[in-house]
């Protein structure tokens, strides 16, 4: 039916973007720059940057400027994977409806996000 054909498109839509999120990255930074920090978006850290300076510096403080710049990274990987899905709902749009039967499957869709 018309309905299932309309749920399936955006089932597919946001499967699409549930894969432009995996490749989103976000740096984050602490220490005036000394740290940065980059993840993906499956919350992987893939590059880990400490300035010359910021090693002569003792273990504990490097330790906390680690965390520090990794929490910052996961603020804004959160920012701009909001906007991924948000942009992935709006251009769906077009494709909602309010019968039962797609409410179902978009929850189901989302659920899984």
């Amino acid at each position: 039916s018309k309905i299932i054909n309309k749920a399936k498109e955006m089932e597919i839509k946001m499967r699409e973007s549930q894969e432009k999120i995996k490749s989103i990255t976000a740096t984050g930074v602490s220490g005036s720059n000394s740290v940065r920090v980059t993840i993906n978006g499956e919350w992987e850290m893939v590059k880990l940057e400490i300035s010359d300076e910021t090693l002569k510096e003792e273990k504990m403080i490097i330790e906390d400027l680690v965390v520090a710049a990794y929490n910052n990274a996961k603020v804004q990987l959160k920012s701009k994977t909001k906007e991924e899905i948000t942009k992935a709902i709006s251009n769906s749009e077009h494709l909602l409806s309010n019968t039962d039967e797609l409410t179902v499957s978009i929850k189901h869709v989302l659920k899984n996000i």
